[in-house]
């Protein structure tokens, strides 16, 4: 009698998640032997553990992957979520990641380049392949070869906006008199996230929103402000952060309003 020994990823104790990776590349014979492992959370003898959750994840069909049909058993045996890129989403995690500031500003003035499959392109603009060209852009290197060459021109034009900018540290540092907030759309965008990036702390972070409610509407306020709150909680200075809105009531308004919209 044979006795198979149980693989390392079948734990029978603890809690967590199993995940299946690109689920659908494989052929329909190897998914199918994960039927036992869904239906009955085992393989073979091998019980999988109460706690433990499996998930499967793939890119589908239309996105250009190598996939194959999934087996009607397994499909049925399985709930289906299609993600799609989201905006917000992504700017979180940019900000933590602390990618380039002219790629989060370029992405949040053109939200639609976030992800544009090209199915005759090698290189397309996706949220993984902005983060490869942030480290492009980091490094002086053209974008081209992660988001395509048409994509990188717009990025270059964008560029050139920015390096025009006034000095963003006068404004960091509480010396913004005199200097005014832009007029072209592109620019406005700059200015918001370049301040937001460059928050390291709770008083140049007020510093910023003071000078922009001086001199913008709210909207342009209010997008500084959910960066910020991202910015300062990757460098833990949100706590100091907090307890300084609560002494500012205008600050208060805004940062409440983005929490309502974030709940929402």
């Amino acid at each position: 009698m044979s006795r198979y020994a149980r693989p390392e990823y079948l734990r029978p104790d603890g809690r967590g998640i199993l995940f299946l990776d690109e689920l659908p590349n494989a052929v329909p014979s190897v998914q199918g032997l994960s039927q036992q492992l869904l239906l009955d959370r085992r393989i073979g003898e091998h019980k999988l553990g109460d706690g433990w959750f499996i998930i499967g994840a793939g890119n589908g069909r239309e996105h250009g992957a190598a996939v194959h049909a999934m087996p009607s058993p397994v499909a049925n045996r399985m709930i289906h979520f299609h993600l799609d890129a989201d905006l917000e989403s992504w700017k979180t995690y940019a900000i933590a990641r602390g990618l380039h500031e002219d790629v989060i500003g370029f992405v949040s003035f053109r939200p639609e380049l976030l992800f544009k499959l090209e199915r005759k392109q090698v290189a397309y603009p996706t949220p993984r392949s902005w983060e490869m060209a942030s480290q492009l852009h980091t490094l002086g290197m053209s974008v081209g070869c992660c988001v395509s060459e048409a994509v990188a021109d717009e990025f270059r034009v964008y560029c050139d906006i920015v390096a025009e900018l006034p000095d963003l540290s006068n404004i960091l540092e509480g010396d913004g008199d005199g200097i005014a907030f832009p007029s072209e759309v592109s620019a406005q965008y700059a200015v918001c996230v370049g301040l937001a990036m460059r928050s390291d702390d709770e008083h140049q972070a007020l510093h910023a929103f003071e000078w922009l409610n001086r001199v913008t509407g709210p909207e342009w306020v209010q997008t500084y402000i959910s960066d910020a709150m991202v910015r300062l909680q990757s460098r833990h200075r949100f706590g100091p952060f907090a307890a300084m809105v609560q002494t500012n009531p205008r600050l208060s308004r805004f940062v409440e309003n983005v929490i309502s919209e974030v709940v929402a």
